[in-house]
Order: C-alpha cells, then sequence, then structure tokens
C-alpha cells in the first residue's frame, strides 16, 4: 500500500449524501416555521446556505455577548443564516432557538453515499482514519452510526473546533487539525473529498496529497488533486 498513515475523510457528500440530508432538515425547518415545502425553495436554501459560508459569514456583525465563548460565537454564526434566509419572515431571537433544532433534524435522515461503507470497514485496518468536516460536530456521530461506520474513525475534526472559526481551505483549519490528531508529518496525509474548493484546495494549500472523489463528473481546471476517483472503491487501487 501506499506510504500514508492518515487519511482524513471529509463527511458531507463523500461518505453522506449531504443534498438528501440538508433536503430534510430544510423540510423540518420550513414546516416549524409554519411556511409550504417547494423544490423551488429548498433549492434556493442550498444555494444560499452555500453562498452564506462561502460569502456572508464574513461580513456578519457578532454582538459582544457572543464573541467571548468560542462555542457562542458557533452558535451566533451559524444561526444568523436563518434570520437572513428567511429576510424578515422570523426574528433574531427565533433563529437563536431554532439552530439546536436544526442540527438535530440533520442527524434524523442520513442516507450513504455508494460504497461508503465497504471502503471504510477496509481501510480501518490499515491506516488512521479522521472525518474532516466544516459542518457541526454535534451532527456527524450520527451520521456516521448511521452508515455503519462510527467505530472505524480515530476522531472528528469541525470547524467550530478550530481556534478562530476557520473553514476548508484555510491552512489555519489544516494547522488546527494536525494539533488535534498530534500528527505533523504532511507526506503521510492524505485528504479525500468532493469538493475542489474547499477539500482538494486545502491539500493544495497546505502541500498533502488529496483525492478527489469526483461522483458528479465535474472537470478541474485550476486545482490539480493528487488522485481523482469516480467510486469511493477506486481508492482501493491507489493505496494498494
Amino acid at each position: 500500500m501506499k506510504n500514508y498513515d492518515v487519511i482524513l475523510f471529509d463527511l458531507n457528500d463523500t461518505l453522506v449524501n449531504d443534498t438528501e440530508n440538508r433536503r430534510f432538515a430544510y423540510q423540518c425547518m420550513i414546516e416549524y416555521f409554519g411556511f409550504p415545502y417547494s423544490e423551488e425553495g429548498f433549492l434556493h436554501w442550498l444555494s444560499f446556505d452555500n453562498l452564506y459560508w462561502k460569502t456572508y459569514v464574513n461580513h456578519v456583525s457578532v454582538p459582544s455577548e457572543f464573541k467571548h465563548i468560542q462555542s457562542d460565537y458557533v452558535w451566533y454564526i451559524r444561526s444568523y443564516r436563518y434570520f437572513m434566509f428567511f429576510n424578515g419572515k422570523i426574528s433574531l431571537k427565533e433563529a437563536l432557538a431554532y439552530n439546536e433544532l436544526y442540527i438535530k433534524s440533520l442527524e434524523k435522515h442520513i442516507v450513504s453515499m455508494p460504497n461508503a461503507f465497504e471502503m471504510i470497514s477496509f481501510l480501518w485496518n490499515h491506516y488512521l482514519l479522521y472525518i474532516a468536516t466544516d459542518g457541526p460536530k454535534q451532527a456527524v456521530p450520527s451520521k456516521l452510526n448511521a452508515i455503519g461506520c462510527s467505530s472505524f474513525f480515530q476522531g472528528i475534526f469541525s470547524r467550530n473546533m478550530t481556534k478562530s472559526n476557520t473553514a476548508k481551505p484555510n491552512p489555519l483549519f489544516f494547522e488546527d487539525l494536525l494539533e488535534y490528531i498530534h500528527f505533523d508529518k504532511k507526506d503521510r496525509i492524505l485528504i479525500v473529498g468532493d469538493n475542489l474548493e474547499k477539500d482538494i484546495a486545502l491539500a493544495s494549500n497546505v502541500q498533502v496529497d488529496s483525492c478527489w472523489y469526483n461522483h458528479k463528473q465535474e472537470v478541474s481546471t485550476t486545482i490539480i488533486p493528487t488522485y481523482e476517483i469516480h467510486d469511493l472503491l477506486e481508492l482501493k487501487r491507489i493505496l494498494s
């Protein structure tokens, strides 16, 4: 097998079907606030939520009472997107109160990506496996348990565990991750993920090997992974 000791897996759309997970969470959210469901509304939420974490989040003005404790800061940042999305139809207080319910809804309807269990159950005998995600850590254990993979991972590292709420592909995310896993040999680490602009760009930014799980048949022109696969089972070919 290749000379890796640690494999860092993204979670959403790499091991679990994030779109179906978020669809269920969106259905729960609009039902809670008393709005009708539509596929158009869900697609709008997906687009908004992605843009929020990429752009809007950097311009959120966080009140001082939420700045001193990291968990409170992350709570406010996550909650503020509901307030923005509904654009005056709910209050900020309602948005802050809802965040826990949204996270719990993400734990209830979980669909595995194809061959996730087969691949992870094969790899765990040979490598140290970790989850590296931008999503809330609270929702990760139930997702892994639902796809039968909870016992295969050494640990879970998420955005809300970073020192400054730093997300992929910021190198600071990776620095905090290395501190968490107590491992600093970058040439012995492989990052596996579906998102070019997050997972593969992170690997490029910190000079670590990457494997792009390109299940959407996209084309990369600017961010080049070390490896590219279209099915998780192809990792066996790369690692043997």
